[in-house]
């Protein structure tokens, strides 16, 4: 069998790998929603914040001193977007490259499209060079006489097609720290033989009670509001963290590590895969999504009108806290246009921490609001 392509299938292009590669496996399984409602019904938004200077967790598995991320979570056996919608989602690991090629293989030649984790730095059709061994895509094919496997990228809307050589690097890539290798891990998503689900207006309070205890109640200190906080307090420490030299890793040659950071930065906020304003314009949109959905505002188990007010409140905050976000983005990229002998010097640390201090107000208020939607 030389060629095998799961068709149909339908890739539409989104803003997140994970989000986008579960929309896709859903519409594949029969279930059509926006990248906007997998992303939210999943439940993984959150709030991380790791530096070198102390006060916050282990920090071992990036190479520039400073780190923050969108999330508190990342799709699993246990996806809540699954089980609200009723499907089920079976999640392997292999030990080898190999045997993880073959297992794909033959989910292919059954018609079963796989979401595939790698290490986005052996993708070939990636121009920017660093390790990130989290990435998810849609694996739909492969061509053995050519010896490529065909994928969906989340934000590319033509097939690709990857050497099998580079796709066994990337799925079975050690670099960085062991939480973030990829594992050769792949996953498969299916309607429920027995059809069965919770009804939505109940279920999609779940999700929401998630988020919000991910974001108010985490018990460390580096996640949620807490890790705003932290961030805030730790703010006047970044132009000395910034200073000096780091090894990328897959380099060899130092650079600075102020450009190096706040370029990673800027892209961990606006540009890798968030939506922009940190994922929370896609949370937004799921907010938005939930308060036109029919279950929630006209159903059987239609939501009194007090919790929809508790939602749209908190759709508006947390719009805004996307919107400060990018502003927040928008200030390191300024320090950035100063060059590399400069560019620490010219970040503005005054105005970040006012514009964070109105993130943790529009954040703590708002997701303080989904947590008063109750079961």
């Amino acid at each position: 069998m030389a060629r095998t392509l799961v068709a149909p299938f339908r890739h539409v292009t989104g803003h997140h790998c994970e989000s986008a590669t579960l929309r896709d496996l859903l519409e594949h399984a029969g279930v059509t929603i926006s990248e906007s409602m997998a992303f939210g019904l999943d439940a993984t938004l959150g709030f991380a914040y790791f530096d070198k200077a102390g006060g916050s967790a282990t920090f071992n598995f990036t190479d520039v001193p400073v780190f923050l991320g969108g999330k508190g979570g990342s799709i699993s056996a246990d996806s809540m977007a699954c089980k609200i919608l009723g499907c089920t989602i079976s999640m392997q690991d292999f030990k080898g490259t190999d045997a993880a090629w073959e297992s794909s293989k033959c989910s292919l030649a059954r018609g079963t499209p796989l979401g595939i984790f790698c290490d986005m730095y052996h993708l070939p059709y990636f121009q920017e060079k660093f390790h990130f061994g989290g990435h998810v895509i849609s694996l739909v094919g492969f061509d053995d006489e050519k010896g490529v496997a065909l994928v969906y990228e989340r934000d590319i809307e033509a097939v690709q097609e990857v050497p099998t050589d580079a796709l066994k690097l990337a799925r079975g890539s050690k670099a960085g720290d062991k939480f973030l290798h990829p594992n050769n891990r792949q996953f498969a998503v299916a309607r429920r033989a027995d059809g069965k689900k919770p009804p939505f207006a109940k279920a999609a309070k779940l999700a929401l009670q998630k988020v919000a205890t991910t974001m108010i109640a985490c018990s460390m200190n580096f996640q949620g509001i807490a890790g705003l906080k932290l961030l805030a307090r730790n703010l006047h420490s970044w132009k000395d963290m910034l200073s000096g030299e780091v090894v990328l890793e897959g380099t060899s040659k130092p650079v600075p590590a102020g450009p190096a950071t706040l370029q990673m930065l800027h892209g961990f906020i606006e540009e890798y895969g968030t939506g922009g304003g940190l994922f929370r314009n896609m949370y937004a949109d799921f907010l938005d999504e939930l308060l036109g959905h029919e279950d929630v505002t006209r159903g059987q188990m239609a939501w009194p009108q007090a919790e929809i007010d508790l939602m749209t409140s908190a759709r508006d905050g947390i719009r805004a806290a996307g919107g400060k976000w990018s502003e927040l983005a928008g200030l390191i990229k300024s320090a950035l246009r100063a060059g590399d002998a400069g560019c620490v010097d010219a970040l503005d640390v005054k105005r970040i921490e006012d514009v964070l201090r109105d993130i943790i107000a529009l954040e703590e208020a708002g997701f303080k609001n989904l947590s008063r939607i109750t079961l």
